[in-house]
């Protein structure tokens, strides 16, 4: 410390002592880090995984554990008392006590129960790149430490920064656009899908407000929904209807590519926004060329099972309307007739939303 200064009162002299803490060798695990990174290397981004293994090119430091003082999480530690603890020191056990919540905070089960390594789950990360220290080498440690107890990262999803008028966006400088300010002016289905097409996987991405109004999803989205409420005109919609082995082939395919989007190992909301706009404008222009109504319906469901987890809410409405949209369901099984259905509409315009 260069000039340290006493912080309440400058003209009181600074007195330096030694205090007796606990702290986390990360150098020791070196070897158990390194072998990790190297079998998880193809399902990392390439820039967060340079920087990982630029980080374990030099020595490891020693991370506190706990320290002196007063804000924050007291230390639970007999020998440490009157500590707290380093708060980034905080996010592994956080992070095991959210999932213990998440799965509603069963009272038979630890904390840490659905991170132990014999529940034969699988851990996958997201996280920005200004973190990647923490997710990729100190959090890491504080799992190796404990020998096999705990689950170790299958994948790492990381994206690098998203911008604002081309600028990091900033809190403190109040260079943000927040939520509930967003989704107060733009329906939020087309505000998700617009944070997926522009997230920042690979590079820094911008958000646009002006680009943001004028994407025409929702347009075509509707005028999708249009012709299937015109295919389905005066049919009785309690009876299914067939689906041919060509539907079959072709709803695979796109189940496939659709699908790829959300493995870990090739996870990309972007690529999924892109193929969901793209399949929408080309279903919405070539309903006539299927050779069976039931093969264009199946088209259109799949599209809405898949684009569910960004759609929201045009997800939610169609499971409330009893549309089948269980992913596994579409894969396991052969479809031989699909049950007529509405496809939900996407609102266009602030307060239609809801």
């Amino acid at each position: 410390m260069l000039d340290p200064r006493h912080a309440l009162d400058p003209r009181e002299t600074v007195i330096f002592r030694e205090e007796r803490i606990l702290v986390l060798p990360m150098e020791e695990y070196r070897a158990e880090l390194t072998a990790h990174l190297d079998a998880v290397a193809g399902r990392w981004r390439p820039h967060p995984l340079r920087l990982a293994r630029e980080l374990l090119a030099r020595p490891l430091p020693v991370i506190p554990v706990t320290f002196p003082g007063t804000w924050g999480v007291p230390a639970p530690f007999e020998d440490f008392a009157g500590q707290i603890v380093y708060p980034w020191a905080e996010a592994m056990p956080a992070s095991m006590y959210a999932t213990w919540w998440a799965h509603g905070s069963p009272a038979d089960l630890p904390y840490d129960a659905f991170w132990k390594a014999d529940r034969d789950a699988e851990l996958v990360y997201f996280h920005g790149f200004d973190n990647v220290y923490h997710w990729s080498v100190m959090d890491l440690v504080l799992l190796l430490a404990h020998g096999d107890r705990y689950i170790r990262p299958y994948a790492s999803v990381c994206n690098e920064f998203y911008e604002l008028e081309h600028a990091k966006f900033s809190t403190s400088r109040n260079h943000v656009v927040r939520a509930g300010d967003l989704v107060a002016d733009v329906p939020r289905d087309i505000a998700r899908y617009y944070l997926a097409l522009t997230a920042p996987e690979r590079e820094r991405t911008n958000f646009d407000p002006a680009e943001l109004a004028a994407h025409p999803l929702a347009g075509e989205w509707n005028e999708l929904a249009a012709v299937v409420d015109t295919l389905l005109a005066g049919r009785d919609f309690q009876e299914p209807l067939p689906v041919t082995d060509e539907g079959r082939r072709a709803d695979a395919r796109l189940a496939a590519r659709l699908r790829a989007c959300f493995a870990p190992e090739t996870f990309s909301l972007a690529r999924a926004a892109r193929l969901i706009a793209e399949r929408t404008a080309e279903l919405r222009d070539t309903a006539a060329g299927f050779a069976a109504p039931g093969d264009f319906l199946l088209a259109v469901r799949t599209l809405l099972a898949w684009s569910a987890p960004i759609l929201v809410d045009v997800g939610r409405r169609a499971a409330e309307g009893g549309v089948d949209l269980s992913l596994s369901g579409a894969r396991d099984t052969v479809v031989e007739k699909i049950a007529p259905f509405r496809l939900p509409r996407l609102p266009e315009s602030t307060g239609t939303h809801g």
